[in-house]
């Protein structure tokens, strides 16, 4: 077979589309349009950024205060003494102080149950004051200062005057306990307490145990 030949006239030409020329204007719009949607995007991405901080405090440290009641008693024992009888005062001095870290506390004195039935017959007084610290360094047997520098408060220095067995019931307990006044880190009070028994026939073979308290609270 041979080979097929097309001839095309001036009219199929005209019916052969023609590529428009590239509009220049449109060109830039489009680009324009580009450009505008990417900056859009940018921005919707960079707006939804969270900004943090974070501060730390280290080294957080928390340290329960003390509370403590100190004598210069060398012995627990304040009051001893065996065959007491009319007339025989038996004296002792000690000084307390609060050596705790807690501010404003409340310390007080009191008596522990009474023992025996010479309480009713046995007088006790005690006295508030100070040692003096120029009496020589004198000691008693208990190993405290000997009761020659104690020097009581001008006034008011007899905080109790009564028997024993009115101590152990007036203040038995912390509650009902005197003040010490002794508030804060370095308070000190001296004391001086004096036994006597009763000259009534009634306390001869009788005795006393007891304990004194000095405690300290909030």
């Amino acid at each position: 077979m041979g080979e097929i030949i097309r001839h095309v006239s001036a009219c199929d030409a005209e019916k052969i589309p023609m590529e428009k020329p590239i509009d220049s204007r449109m060109a830039l719009a489009t680009v324009a349009a580009i450009a505008l949607a990417v900056t859009l995007l940018y921005s919707v991405r960079t707006s939804g950024a969270q900004f943090t901080a974070r501060t730390e405090n280290s080294s957080n440290e928390f340290w329960a205060g003390q509370i403590d009641v100190t004598t210069n008693l060398v012995q627990p024992v304040l009051l001893i003494s065996d065959g007491i009888y009319p007339g025989v005062q038996i004296t002792e001095c000690m000084e307390v102080s609060y050596v705790g870290t807690v501010e404003s506390v409340s310390t007080r004195m009191f008596a522990s149950a009474l023992d025996g039935g010479l309480g009713d017959y046995l007088d006790i007084r005690i006295d508030s004051g100070v040692m003096r610290s120029d009496s020589g360094g004198n000691t008693n047997t208990n190993g405290t200062d000997s009761c020659e520098s104690f020097e009581a408060a001008a006034q008011g220095s007899s905080v109790f005057d009564g028997t024993l067995a009115d101590f152990a019931q007036r203040h038995g307990t912390y509650e009902n306990g005197f003040d010490l006044g002794l508030t804060d880190p370095g308070d000190t009070i001296a004391l001086r307490i004096t036994a006597e028994v009763q000259d009534n026939n009634e306390a001869q073979g009788l005795s006393a145990d007891f304990s004194f308290f000095l405690e300290g609270r909030p």
